[in-house]
């Protein structure tokens, strides 16, 4: 008991030392931690694993371009390639402000699509990110929602989860920011211990309502509670950098894609590959925890080979007639609610549901019939100093260029 009472002790001048006074978060009993609202992390989803389906997700950092639509998302998602229940596969876009077409936003929004919040700024300083107290995440993160929200759109509340720049993190000030300004979940965190060379027994989706059993690669992270606050952990890859890591038939983890490295590829083929192989053995393994290609769509600037082999590596995956390419919302949904594969298959289950006509071409208060090309001068701030900048919005132009710290874009 007293050595109990000793670690508690420790652990909460750890949390408090992170800056937030709260309860250190306890260990996981799934006896009381229960779903829809709380799952612990070492669980899997009731539903026995023939009819689990493979969840994959789709992301993308960074601004919004109409570069990256014109040539690589109108290819990716103009509905010829689809899930097992005939609707078109749907990604999510982690969005940053300079240079985003806000009008692309709201397109792919009404497509089905997902955005959600990875920061105004996108500062390049990773101990800026690690050091952030919470009103420097709320800055970032929810003045990026009110951003996305106000130039593209779309409701507020539809612009759920985060992903921190860079993969850092912001341990108990970020998760407190999520809890304080109603988020739904991160998806920051990479494991190795999880993915990698242990891909076959990835972790599925869980809630800090209590302690994660999950690595920390990535200092700080999480150590208090976090009722229903959600991550979805990046499983990391194993890259074809064959014996770099001493194991002349594996490579190197890689969280996010463009990190991985193919030192001799040049084609398309040995991209797909490299994902198929990962993707092979989460496919085939003991969970069948969601699957992430997450990327930054400079990858493919330059590099033509990289987006045709990643196309490839995506048509092998809907080759099966099991796996579905949703957003990580809809992910998260599952995992509240799973439900056996023919139900998904039937086009039952609303979250992987096709999004109408209705709904992507409506009549209704979140169109974007106001496109506007808005035009700034002599922008300077603490990240910028710009003698000119265009920014496309669904609405009227705010009077300054949006920013940290007033991301109405006020006089």
């Amino acid at each position: 008991m007293r050595t109990v009472s000793l670690l508690t002790v420790a652990l909460a001048l750890v949390a408090s030392s992170l800056g937030q006074n709260c309860d250190v978060a306890p260990v996981c009993d799934p006896s009381v931690c229960s779903l829809p609202d709380c799952v612990c992390s070492n669980t899997v989803p009731t539903v026995p694993l023939n009819e689990r389906p493979m969840i994959v997700y789709l992301t993308f950092d960074d601004a919004m371009t109409k570069l990256a639509s014109d040539d690589f998302y109108s290819r990716l998602f103009d509905g010829s390639m689809t899930n097992p229940d005939g609707c078109p596969i749907r990604a999510t876009h982690f969005l940053t402000h300079l240079y985003t077409d806000y009008s692309l936003v709201n397109k792919y929004w009404r497509m089905g699509h997902e955005m959600a919040s990875h920061s105004i700024t996108h500062r390049a300083n990773a101990t800026y990110w690690k050091t952030l107290g919470k009103d420097g995440w709320a800055d970032e993160m929810t003045g990026m929602r009110t951003i996305t929200k106000n130039l593209a759109n779309i409701p507020e509340e539809q612009i759920r989860g985060v992903r921190a720049p860079y993969l850092q993190g912001g341990g108990d000030n970020q998760f407190q920011m999520m809890l304080d300004d109603g988020f739904e979940y991160d998806c920051t965190m990479p494991s190795r211990n999880f993915g990698y060379l242990n891909m076959a027994n990835g972790r599925w989706p869980f809630t800090y309502d209590y302690r994660s059993e999950m690595d920390c690669q990535i200092e700080p992270c999480p150590k208090c509670s976090y009722k229903g606050i959600w991550s979805q952990p990046i499983l990391d890859l194993d890259d074809a950098w064959l014996g770099s890591g001493g194991d002349p038939e594996h490579g190197s983890p890689c969280g996010m894609l463009d990190s991985c490295i193919c030192p001799e590829c040049d084609r398309p083929k040995q991209i797909a590959d490299m994902i198929i192989k990962n993707f092979d053995i989460a496919y085939n393994g003991n969970t069948r925890a969601p699957f992430g290609l997450y990327v930054h769509a400079a990858w493919f600037f330059g590099q033509a080979f990289h987006f045709e082999g990643y196309l490839q590596a995506v048509e092998y995956m809907l080759s099966k007639n099991d796996t579905f390419i949703v957003p990580i919302h809809a992910g998260i949904e599952y995992r509240q609610n799973p439900v056996p594969l023919q139900t998904l298959i039937n086009g039952e289950y609303e979250p992987f549901k096709c999004p109408t006509e209705a709904e992507i071409d409506p009549n209704d208060e979140y169109t974007c019939t106001n496109r506007q090309s808005c035009r700034y001068q002599n922008v300077e701030n603490e990240d910028l100093s710009l003698a000119e900048i265009y920014m496309v919005s669904c609405n009227s132009c705010p009077s300054k260029f949006p920013w940290l710290g007033n991301p109405e874009g006020n006089p």
